[in-house]
């Protein structure tokens, strides 16, 4: 869903650097909110990511979703001088975690 103010990135596959879909601002070398699909690795890292594009921010990262508390996990960008900041692609974060839980509310219009 690439757009001027928000980037979606939600797939079961592994992914890579191109932003193929010229996502305005992201890069084609870092991961970060322009990735792309890899989907001849399905399942494969899996790559749940909802950015704020306009501010180059990462809102909520769930990444690698087969490797357990040694998956990507983070809200916001990971620290400055980190290999992918954008993200948290290959961060291993959430094994720094003592416990985590994701809760996804949704609003119904009516």
């Amino acid at each position: 869903m690439p757009s001027s103010k928000a980037n979606i990135e939600f797939w079961d596959c592994n992914y890579n650097q191109q932003n193929v879909a010229k996502v305005p601002g992201a890069s084609d070398t870092a991961y970060g909110f322009g990735d792309s699909q890899s989907a001849s690795v399905s399942p494969g890292y899996g790559c749940m990511q909802i950015h704020n594009t306009a501010e180059k921010q990462t809102v909520i990262a769930y990444n690698h979703w087969s490797a357990g508390k040694a998956c990507d996990l983070g809200i916001g960008n990971q620290p400055e001088g980190r290999k992918n900041s954008l993200d948290w692609t290959f961060s291993r974060s959430g094994a720094k975690l003592q416990s985590a839980r994701l809760l996804v509310f949704v609003q119904v219009e009516e």
